[in-house]
């Protein structure tokens, strides 16, 4: 990410949330037109076999003949996963964070406050604008509005979708505030944007904080460093800008205090 000018796309499934990226099939249609969609979705010769089994399962548990719940329920699910490979497959998902100071993620993502944290300036980039997560939304998906971009080629049925699938989680990661890229591939790629500054957390070591700095700080753009601590009379973070005398006096190697403070004892240069 330093060095290579490089991000990293996740893979969606295996995240480590399994609801994540993951949404369910909410029936709002006719079990008719649930069956016409799965057949459309999968091809008119392998929708029919396929349904035939979904009926004969049914039959067995005792479901079918009584309700058409545990039916339709297979059916669902059996569209879902045909979506997950539609909608997911080679999908790569770049997830950043909207802010800085927030002490939960410095804990869970920057080693326990011992990392750093890299800001980007998303203005000036070779993708499209980040979008954020929402945190309040449901995680289930119309089968109408499935309907309505398989068989009608709705543009606004498929963003609601991919919305649901890559924009939308648990109201539990709200704290992580995220914005995301979605792009068709994974793994490591050339980033889209430039790095506008580092941030320090307060157990990052001054070999690691000192050999960042002696890297970067002749970027082009320049970018800014920043030292991070507590607020003496809250729990919140405070960043401290770092100008260059302080780089040039503190990021550097310093001498043996061994041999400044101690007394020497000659012996023969070793190799």
């Amino acid at each position: 990410m330093l060095c290579e000018s490089e991000v990293y796309f996740s893979d969606p499934s295996i995240f480590n949330d399994p609801l994540e990226c993951s949404p369910t099939v909410i029936v709002d249609v006719s079990l008719d037109d649930l069956e016409k969609l799965y057949c459309k979705i999968i091809g008119e010769d392998f929708g029919r076999f396929d349904l035939s089994s979904f009926r004969q399962n049914s039959d067995e548990n005792g479901a079918y003949r009584v309700s058409d719940d545990f039916y339709r329920d297979v059916i669902a699910g059996a569209i879902k996963s045909q979506l997950d490979i539609r909608i997911k497959k080679n999908q790569g998902v770049l997830s950043l964070a909207g802010q800085w100071n927030s002490p939960l993620m410095w804990s869970h993502y920057a080693d326990e406050h011992k990392g750093i944290c890299i800001e980007y300036d998303a203005s000036l980039s070779v993708c499209d604008p980040p979008k954020r997560v929402d945190y309040e939304g449901e995680r289930g998906i119309l089968a109408s509005e499935i309907i309505s971009w398989v068989f009608n080629d709705s543009t606004s049925a498929k963003e609601r979708i991919e919305q649901k699938y890559f924009y939308t989680k648990a109201n539990q990661w709200k704290y992580e505030e995220e914005w995301r890229y979605i792009q068709n591939s994974q793994g490591r790629q050339q980033a889209p944007f430039h790095i506008a500054g580092i941030y320090f957390g307060m157990r990052c070591e001054r070999s690691v904080a000192s050999s960042i700095v002696r890297l970067l700080r002749d970027s082009t753009p320049k970018l800014n460093f920043y030292r991070v601590s507590p607020n003496p009379n809250s729990f919140e973070l405070v960043r401290t800008e770092l100008d260059d005398s302080e780089l040039d006096d503190y990021y550097k190697p310093t001498q043996s205090a061994a041999l400044v403070f101690g007394k020497p004892i000659k012996h023969p240069d070793l190799v």
